[in-house]
């Protein structure tokens, strides 16, 4: 299966959303999400794997790969990231400039939508 870039921001963002302390089913964010359960779920693993999302897992019988019970938080890195590509403008950038590059890793998009913020910033710096 392929991390869809706009999965991962979607699934960030409606994690981000919900109350501390309450946490989120696959199917709950399934209703919230234009997404498929195993496209959610699967990037819910790969953001876990990465560091970015807490999640409770469970091994599942005749799957290979555990189930979710869980969605909890974003972590820090979670946080530092989405908030990063939370802006429309900045996200639509990154996406541009990793489409030209014919794929990139999580790490790759995370450095080009820091390097596109800072390019946003850095004339305002300057009155």
């Amino acid at each position: 299966m392929r991390l869809d870039i706009d999965c991962v921001r979607d699934v960030l963002m409606a994690v981000e959303q919900k109350g501390f302390g309450q946490s989120y089913t696959i199917s709950n964010l399934h209703d919230l999400l234009d997404y498929s359960s195993n496209q959610i779920e699967y990037t819910c693993l790969k953001l876990s794997e990465a560091g970015y999302l807490d999640i409770t897992t469970v091994q599942m019988t005749q799957k290979t790969t555990p189930g979710i019970y869980s969605v909890n938080e974003l972590t820090f890195q979670g946080h530092e990231f989405l908030s990063n590509i939370s802006s429309q403008k900045v996200f639509d950038k990154t996406k541009k400039i990793c489409q030209g590059l014919g794929s990139a890793s999580l790490e790759v998009v995370a450095q080009v939508a820091s390097n596109v913020l800072s390019s946003l910033i850095n004339p305002k710096m300057f009155f």
